[in-house]
């Protein structure tokens, strides 16, 4: 008997770890189930397929994105880092932070990319923050599990900059990109 209960709870933590999950939800549950289990969240959007909640992480404040498929599958779940800087190299360094916290976690990840567009200010990484500003630099890691894609991104446009942590789930991307397709293909 002791056997068979050891084995129950190998079996079950082992469905656990490759069902994936954001946070405390799981890939593939409704709206309905995401907003039960973020209910200590403040919400502060919704749109058909997502729902935006006001939170922190790292020290930083963030919203947290959960995005779905037509069918009310959670596909993806996105941090928005929403702090504001007067240098523009200190979002930079937000990115930074994340990818030390993320390799902790994860271990290195399985992509690192530093991408120049431009080459004008890359002699001086004082000004590496501007380049991202204006779409002349952005960075780009991504770290894969069994059942995720995580893919962190620093870049900008028009003197804005966005540092963007996103987890894919892997089994429903395909799902997704299904539907965007099918969207496109109504559209002609």
């Amino acid at each position: 008997m002791k056997k068979s209960n050891i084995i129950l709870v190998i079996v079950l933590l082992f469905a656990t770890v490759i069902q994936g999950q954001f946070r405390e939800t799981k890939w593939g549950i409704s709206q309905k189930e995401v907003k039960k289990i973020e209910s200590n969240l403040k919400e502060v959007g919704t749109t058909s397929k997502s729902i935006f909640f006001s939170d922190r992480l790292l020290n930083m404040d963030v919203y947290v994105v959960y995005s779905f498929t037509h069918s009310d599958k959670l596909h993806s779940g996105s941090y928005v880092f929403l702090d504001k800087h007067s240098q523009k190299n200190s979002y930079i360094d937000d990115y930074s932070k994340v990818q030390e916290a993320l390799t902790r976690k994860y271990e290195e990840p399985e992509t690192k990319e530093v991408n120049w567009i431009d080459d004008l200010y890359r002699d001086d990484p004082s000004d590496y923050g501007r380049a991202v500003s204006i779409g002349h630099l952005n960075f780009l890691s991504i770290w894969e599990t069994p059942t995720e894609k995580i893919k962190l991104v620093c870049s900008g446009d028009n003197y804005k900059i966005n540092v963007l942590l996103t987890y894919i789930s892997k089994k429903l991307l395909n799902e997704k990109e299904k539907e965007r397709s099918k969207s496109e293909l109504e559209k002609l």
